[in-house]
């Protein structure tokens, strides 16, 4: 941490993230932009989609390097980067999209020295990235917002690369206190869709990991960071750098019309969100604009930039013990986290980022409202805010 960052926090702030000085660059004037990979099964959800966006305009803070995609629950994975490309687009960047995993760890770990195999282009862009020679010396961030796998593989083919990474990664339901009193017993997709690469990323002491619990109903969790459908309406429309434009087929073949910016499609996809819950949840048409929606990805990239919103707890790395077959829900698994407090091996848990819920909500806005991004090699036009 940079002197002016010293003496511009205070003392209780201090203490907490002299404890993460690795995970953050400092903000202050002046300060180095985060190199970063965005990894993330982007088709999966709206959350995605907006942490993305929100990643590549504040690229004063991030320097996004690549995005790279993986497939949600062994889905196939041209959607995936599809979408990844069309948010990049929207963005006015230039950042590359490598097609990442489709299966799990697991199953792909045999076959990472071919020329080709599951995964490679994430895999090997991750490993090409960390590789890379930064003048300043920066570490490479890999931000993971879905399962774990392109980079548990990147860390199993060339485990030369663990001390040049921070690993970002958004799962688990880890409670908000901590404490072994707490219920432990429950854990989450991103987690569950490839519980091999977390294992393999919990039990990596070479490893800088950081863990953004997940999902909303947890107490302590990342449930903050949620607008409704209303204010997506009065704010969003026209926001961004305006690009050339797309004709936007959403992925259940309805078409949504032609967009040049992150705003408009923002809209459109809290339309198509505004529709199913009339449609196929019986929501009421008068008050379902009121409806707020989390959008739990986007609180790993804020908690990189503002680390003093959330609060951070150092911890033996824990273990999950599950059902190894287990076929039911998607996001839920009989079993429980094995606490190690003793464990040499920590990590970071990043949660309680509704206690700076005014200051969360306001980044968010203002992120959108007023994208800082990086020049694109084609020329765009900046577009006026709706008020």
């Amino acid at each position: 941490m940079n002197n002016t960052m010293t003496m511009k926090i205070g003392s209780s702030l201090l203490l907490v993230l002299l404890c993460v000085i690795p995970m953050v660059a400092p903000q202050a004037s002046g300060a180095e932009r985060m190199r970063i990979i965005v990894d993330t099964d982007i088709e999966n959800e709206m959350d995605d989609q907006f942490a993305l966006a929100y990643t590549l305009f504040n690229s004063d803070v991030f320097e996004v390097e690549g995005v790279t995609t993986n497939s949600k629950h062994q889905w196939e994975v041209e959607p995936f980067e599809r979408e990844a490309k069309r948010i990049v687009h929207l963005c006015a960047s230039t950042a590359p999209v490598h097609v990442g995993a489709y299966m799990t760890y697991d199953r792909i770990k045999g076959d990472i020295h071919k020329s080709t195999f599951d995964g490679h282009a994430a895999v090997n862009f991750i490993i090409e990235r960390a590789h890379a020679k930064d003048p300043g010396g920066r570490p490479l961030y890999v931000m993971t917002l879905g399962k774990t796998t392109n980079l548990a593989l990147a860390l199993l083919k060339d485990p030369t690369i663990a001390p040049k990474i921070k690993a970002v990664t958004l799962m688990t339901r880890f409670p908000a206190s901590l404490e072994p009193s707490a219920n432990w017993t429950v854990s989450e997709s991103n987690h569950l869709d490839d519980r091999y690469a977390a294992a393999a990323l919990l039990e990596n002491a070479k490893l800088e990991l950081h863990i953004v619990p997940w999902p909303s109903h947890v107490p302590g969790g990342v449930n903050t960071i949620n607008p409704s459908i209303q204010e997506i309406y009065d704010i969003m429309p026209g926001l961004g750098p305006n690009v050339d434009p797309i004709v936007y087929i959403n992925k259940r073949g309805h078409n949504r019309g032609t967009l040049t910016c992150f705003g408009d499609f923002a809209v459109a996809i809290f339309e198509a969100l505004e529709h199913n819950l009339i449609t196929n949840y019986g929501a009421n048409p008068a008050t379902v604009r009121s409806r707020k929606r989390d959008l739990l990805d986007v609180a790993a990239p804020m908690v990189l930039k503002n680390p003093s919103y959330a609060v951070s707890t150092v911890i033996g790395a824990p273990r999950w013990d599950g059902t190894p077959d287990w076929t039911g829900s998607k996001n839920e698994e009989p079993g429980k986290w094995i606490l190690n407090p003793d464990n040499p091996r920590k990590v970071t848990v990043w949660n309680r980022l509704y206690h700076k819920h005014d200051l969360v909500m306001a980044d968010f806005w203002n992120t959108f409202r007023n994208p800082v991004i990086e020049s694109p090699t084609i020329p765009t036009t900046s577009r006026p805010a709706t008020p």
